[in-house]
């Protein structure tokens, strides 16, 4: 008697979906190798319910700009991707519609995946609108040539010059930028406490940086701090400068 053949059952994708449901599978992100692809992966999670379609991503700068098939624009930071409640409160802010909540404990890893499908999508609509230090260097140039451009050829000239800083109070409508950026032999030499006072004045640039941004920027343009130890007519003074290269400002 022969034995009976084993009958195997064939399973379909749709069975295969309805036992293990789309969200209940690992998304994996490195499977979309252009925006397009990107694109309908994204599209393809079961978050949107059916109520959300996308047709297009740019990003400007920190930006990230999302258009849907009906036309509507979505607006995201792109700091906060990661984070699902900025994802949930923006879709409903922009395009009205409630995200339901993904189960306890996969909320980082949901918003993560749309976020960098979200940013893969837009790799071929990205606009860089520069940086930080870029900013601050445009800053530093527009104070230099405020101020005259000082150029400063000795420590006599230098010595002066941070006595006047010493005394520098902030005065909005100044006409004139105070020294505080000035270029010392092949150097530049910047005061951060009096430039970020400066950078705040409506006639600089309205800009209230902290120190600790400014310093940051200062850093990324190759400056570092140094304490000069001056000594005129029997007084001394001590104070610390940022310098680095002066093609800070002429580049």
């Amino acid at each position: 008697m022969q034995p009976k053949a084993r009958v195997i059952p064939i399973v379909s994708m749709d069975d295969l979906d309805r036992a293990c449901p789309p969200r209940d599978r690992p998304v994996d992100t490195g499977a979309a190798r252009t925006p397009e692809e990107a694109l309908a992966i994204l599209n393809s999670l079961t978050i949107w319910g059916g109520r959300v379609r996308w047709a297009a991503f740019k990003r400007v700068g920190g930006l990230l700009i999302g258009t849907t098939a009906d036309g509507k624009q979505a607006r995201f930071d792109v700091q906060k991707l990661i984070e699902f409640r900025h994802l949930q409160s923006r879709i409903l802010e922009y395009l009205g519609v409630a995200l339901g909540l993904p189960k306890r404990g996969t909320y980082g890893t949901i918003a993560g995946t749309i976020g960098e499908l979200m940013l893969h999508a837009a790799k071929r609509e990205t606009v860089d609108t520069g940086s930080l230090e870029d900013d601050i260097r445009a800053l530093l140039v527009r104070c230099w040539q405020a101020a005259g451009c000082p150029n400063l050829a000795t420590n006599h000239e230098l010595y002066y010059t941070l006595c006047r800083l010493r005394e520098y109070r902030r005065q909005p409508h100044a006409e004139e930028a105070p020294p505080c950026v000035v270029c010392y032999g092949a150097e530049v030499l910047v005061h951060p406490q009096v430039f970020q006072a400066w950078a705040s004045c409506p006639t600089g640039a309205a800009r209230h940086l902290t120190l600790v941004e400014l310093r940051q920027a200062l850093g990324l343009l190759d400056l570092r701090p140094y304490e000069f130890d001056l000594e005129q007519d029997g007084e001394r003074l001590c104070v610390t400068l940022w310098r680095g290269p002066v093609e800070v400002l002429h580049g």
